[in-house]
């Protein structure tokens, strides 16, 4: 790649990854800006998805350091949805390489407007929310399956994913919205970290794009996460509710106009 073609590539997707670390580490969803940006560079998809994969991965950890730092983080259920998520991550891409495009474009279109839906039927507002859930074997199975959950709609599926993980834990573990924001960063990062890892390997990534990319995409998870333990529920929440509402209309609303 030539060196003036490779700063009209940064100099485009650079300031869109920035605010999609931004919009990740405040309520997930990230990934609806930062990919089409990525495919608006014209470079070949795999090394999109590799340099996507890449700098999200790193971005997440950024903001997730940011979270711990401050207390806001439930450990003992993070580490259980981690395990469950690394898991089920593995066996829903396994599930895709099996499935022909016309399966996968089917599944689609149901899988996504019901997910968007429910999610749009926010949690109800409590005064009992928690940032640490009880120690019992409900919040064990609990655990369990938000892991297995977001682990297999995280590979099979994607869009959306932070979001509609981090509303569900808080109807799970009744989280308030800054807790349920750090643990969902774990359990993308156990989920999104061997395909990381493989896509280094196969020769996806493209560093010279990939590693100014994440650059600005740590700095903009750094800004978001310290915005959202600054300002909490009442930031967290309307740009949750933006997000989902973004997936519905991508993937249900405009696909019935088309």
């Amino acid at each position: 790649m030539e060196f003036s073609e490779l700063i009209k590539i940064l100099v485009m997707l650079c300031p869109l990854v920035f605010v999609a670390g931004f919009v990740d580490a405040v309520a997930g969803g990230g990934g609806l800006i930062g990919f089409p940006a990525y495919m608006w560079t014209g470079l070949p998809i795999h090394t999109i998805y590799g340099c996507n994969k890449f700098q999200c991965t790193i971005g997440t950890v950024s903001s997730l350091i940011r979270f711990e730092k401050n207390g806001i983080l439930d450990k003992s259920t993070a580490l259980v949805s981690a395990i469950t998520a690394v898991i089920f991550s593995a066996i829903g891409t396994k599930i895709i390489l099996l499935l022909s495009e016309d399966v996968l474009s089917r599944a689609l279109t149901i899988a996504l407007p019901v997910f968007s839906v429910t999610m749009l039927i926010n949690p109800k507002d409590s005064l009992n929310t928690v940032s640490q859930a009880p120690k019992c074997q409900k919040t064990v199975l609990f655990s369990a399956l938000s892991g297995m959950l977001i682990g297999l709609y995280d590979s099979m599926f994607g869009p959306g994913g932070g979001t509609l993980g981090m509303l569900l834990l808080i109807r799970l573990f009744k989280y308030d919205y800054k807790t349920a924001s750090a643990n969902i960063k774990v359990i993308l990062i156990a989920s999104s970290l061997a395909s990381a890892i493989g896509h280094v390997i196969s020769g996806n990534v493209l560093y010279s794009v990939a590693i100014p990319a994440t650059i600005f995409n740590i700095w903009g998870s750094y800004v978001g996460a310290g915005f959202a333990i600054k300002h909490g529920k009442k930031v967290i929440k309307p740009m949750a509710n933006a997000v989902v509402a973004v997936v519905l209309i991508k993937y249900v609303v405009l696909p019935l106009f088309s």
